[in-house]
């Protein structure tokens, strides 16, 4: 079962990205010191936007200089696993770097990914061993003793606007958090690039599973005993 549990304390209150773009899936917005550290440090990455280019900020709104940028034009590490984040440096698509992270062992080399379903809903899915909160619930690791179903029950969660993700941090009180937001209403024209935008990135995870599958299928058979 998922555990429910009050998180520390952030600042939560980032609605700033307002800007509609046919290729952002959603912004996840640093509200903890140490995430704003983090973001800071993907500099001008594929995976990194700032405030300033984005219309409709209030300078009241967050003391955030870049957010994250999920798009669906990205060259992601395993399409079939979708955005993959933790510490390791080459094997998530988005590393969290700094002091205060990169040692740390309750943050994984891959901690969790966020992706999108068959529906084109975003989820995240935890990988961890000490689990991530997202909007107050604990998801926790796989069980191998647990069907499929039951797993995906206990380490994954939809995102939604306004979404709250929270990873603990060994120093006590010390979290990474972030907010999820996504556009506002898009206009029919941007509706239309968005959605054809989505079947390209579905597409495109498609084609990576038949390929996989194709492998797969080469691995040669050993019949001897």
């Amino acid at each position: 079962m998922n555990t429910t549990i009050d998180p520390p304390s952030v600042d939560a209150t980032t609605a700033w990205p307002t800007v509609s773009s046919p290729d952002i899936i959603c912004y996840l917005i640093p509200t903890s010191l140490i995430a704003r550290q983090c973001v800071a440090l993907l500099g001008n990455g594929p995976h990194a936007v700032s405030r300033d280019v984005i219309e409709g900020v209030k300078e009241d709104d967050n003391s955030a200089t870049h957010a994250i940028a999920l798009r669906l034009s990205s060259r992601l590490q395993d399409p079939l696993q979708g955005f993959k984040f933790g510490r390791h440096p080459t094997r998530c698509d988005i590393a969290f770097g700094g002091k205060a992270v990169e040692k740390d062992p309750l943050v994984g080399l891959e901690h969790f990914r966020i992706f999108l379903d068959e529906s084109g809903t975003l989820v995240l899915q935890d990988n961890s061993a000490y689990g991530t909160m997202v909007d107050r619930t604990l998801l926790l690791p796989s069980d191998g003793r647990l069907t499929s179903e039951a797993c995906n029950a206990r380490n994954s969660r939809p995102l939604k606007d306004g979404s709250q993700i929270l990873v603990d941090l060994s120093p006590l009180r010390s979290v990474l958090s972030f907010t999820v937001r996504f556009h506002p209403k898009r206009t029919d024209e941007h509706a239309e690039l968005y959605e054809s935008n989505l079947r390209a990135y579905q597409n495109r995870s498609l084609a990576a599973l038949a390929i996989e599958n194709a492998k797969i299928k080469k691995v040669p058979y050993d019949t001897k005993v």
